[in-house]
């Protein structure tokens, strides 16, 4: 949430924001796995952000600075990067990614396809190191994304 403390260090910014009429609000940020960044500020003129309303709100004003965050990344073309590695991702844990949508386990993968968890759980890492995702579930939104899944 805005305050003197947060512009300490940008006292300039903090009198130019104020000087346009926007006294009060709050800055959320976001950033994804490749390492692209987005901010979205709120701001007012009067009524001071509370404690209950910023926990209140918090939630959507997440869900809609990923949203935003999303919509930048496919208008400005960034999203090109996880094009590329996705293109890399190969039969195998293409297939392992769609069992995993549908909400089978390493194990379970394994016996329908005849493979050792070990070698589903390998499958599953090496793509998700490809997408650069940080778990499992990611990796198959990002694929899902991407009209592989």
């Amino acid at each position: 949430m805005w305050s003197s403390d947060v512009f300490r260090e940008t006292p300039d910014q903090w009198r130019a924001t104020q000087n346009c009429g926007l006294t009060y609000g709050w800055s959320q940020s976001v950033h994804d796995p490749n390492g692209a960044v987005s901010m979205l500020s709120l701001a007012r003129k009067s009524t001071p952000v509370t404690e209950d309303e910023f926990s209140d709100k918090a939630a959507n004003v997440l869900w809609l600075c990923n949203q935003l965050h999303s919509a930048m990344l496919e208008r400005c073309h960034l999203h090109h990067r996880l094009e590329i590695h996705i293109i890399r991702l190969s039969c195998r844990e293409l297939e392992i990614l769609k069992w995993t949508a549908e909400g089978k386990i390493a194990s379970d993968i394994g016996m329908i396809l005849g493979l050792s968890t070990r070698t589903v759980n390998f499958h599953i890492s090496s793509a998700m190191k490809k997408l650069g995702a940080n778990n499992k579930t990611s990796a198959v939104v990002m694929a899902a994304k991407s009209g592989l899944l």
